[in-house]
């Protein structure tokens, strides 16, 4: 269980400062002005970095890429998950669009490492 925790030790602490960052009360940001849909440019970026560190720590400890089944089950289960944690936040809300753009930088992460995957069993 340890040697699996460290294998992971990014992909843990991208999700719990993800976690955290969404479960921030909205109200510290109101004093700070952004373009309509920054949030949604934001939950890209923030799902995109964590599948990037968790397929990357991934392959280093198993010498090879996950499936893209599994990296979207986990990738996707954690954008909708760290969504639905937002439910318990009165001052937050869950929203679809913050859930299409998260998986959107998932999706992005794993097309890439699919077409990675596939470059290199054709060697």
């Amino acid at each position: 269980m340890i040697e699996q925790i460290k294998a992971y030790k990014f992909s843990i602490l991208i999700a719990l400062a993800i976690v955290a960052a969404l479960l921030i009360p909205s109200y510290a940001f109101s004093k700070i002005s952004s373009p309509t849909g920054m949030d949604k440019i934001v939950h890209f970026g923030l799902f995109f970095i964590f599948t990037l560190v968790y397929i990357v720590e991934f392959k280093k400890e198993k010498h090879k890429f996950p499936g893209f089944q599994h990296g979207a089950l986990i990738a996707f289960g954690f954008v909708i998950a760290s969504e639905l944690l937002q439910l318990f936040s009165r001052s937050r809300r869950f929203e679809l669009l913050d859930v299409a753009a998260g998986i959107l930088g998932s999706a992005t992460v794993l097309a890439i490492f699919k077409l990675l995957s596939l470059k290199e069993k054709n060697r």
